[in-house]
């Protein structure tokens, strides 16, 4: 898995590693500039949009991880975030205010929102679906998450407070899954 991060990429390896890339302009190469060995499996990057000093990343064992810059040019580091004692099949940032990230619990099929700042789970909703959520993606500028079932289902779960979240609409669109869903301004 890879992802943005203050003009370079940040890629997780498969022997539990994770290592920031950024691109030379004189010589249009890749360089590595840093890396840190995690004791735990890294699974998923989640990325704040706002903010270069810090992102996180979830674990296999079920820990939110959480990497952080004090100093510009000095080395990363890994502290744990949340320990919740669950595994977590995908996590996002709740838009437009990035304060909270909202993860699906992998063995009861529930979305939690988890407070970013303390790293405590603060609310949880039964998501009530026939099968397995195989994907999900949070709205850009709304505080809007869409769910994609393996048996054609959409859940949109709305979150203007995160406190309590609620599901805005549940949609069946097809039998086969939805394992993928695009939002974009500008409708394509």
């Amino acid at each position: 898995m890879a992802a943005w991060f203050r003009e370079g990429i940040v890629l997780r390896t498969t022997f539990c590693q994770i290592r920031f890339f950024s691109r030379c302009q004189r010589t249009s190469s890749w360089r590595m500039e840093w890396h840190v060995k995690s004791e735990t499996k890294p699974y998923i990057l989640v990325i704040h949009p706002s903010d270069d000093r810090r992102f996180f990343y979830y674990t296999l064992e079920g820990y939110l991880m959480q990497i952080d810059f004090a100093e510009k040019n000095e080395t990363p580091r890994v502290l744990r975030y949340v320990d919740y004692g669950a595994t977590y099949r995908y996590a996002d940032f709740v838009y437009p205010w990035c304060h909270h990230l909202v993860v699906i619990c992998d063995t009861r099929n529930e979305l939690i929102v988890v407070e970013c700042y303390e790293g405590t789970p603060i609310a949880s909703v039964d998501l009530e679906t026939d099968g397995e959520i195989v994907c999900q993606v949070s709205h850009p500028d709304f505080p809007l998450v869409v769910l994609g079932t393996e048996e054609g289902e959409v859940i949109f779960a709305a979150l203007t407070e995160p406190t309590e979240p609620r599901i805005a609409a549940r949609l069946r669109l097809q039998r086969t899954p939805v394992d993928l869903i695009k939002l974009s301004n500008t409708g394509r």
